[in-house]
């Protein structure tokens, strides 16, 4: 599967389970109190003040290696 910044988090979570700790270890949660956050990649960094680009690049590395 291709990401990219328009990628689903549900999408993500999804093919890769095991990027939750990804996710979570870069301060990017992806569920709060139960609702889950299914906007995109992109929309999850903008909301979390976090640049998209590095974070696209360094989740694709780490998928590369889990």
């Amino acid at each position: 599967m291709e990401i990219t910044l328009d990628t689903k988090i549900e999408r993500i979570l999804e093919a890769y389970p095991s990027s939750s700790s990804f996710f979570a270890r870069k301060g990017l949660v992806c569920y709060i109190c139960g609702e889950a956050f299914w906007g995109t990649l992109g929309e999850l960094c903008q909301e979390k003040g976090t640049d998209p680009e590095t974070v696209l690049s360094e989740l694709k590395i780490f998928l590369k290696q889990n």
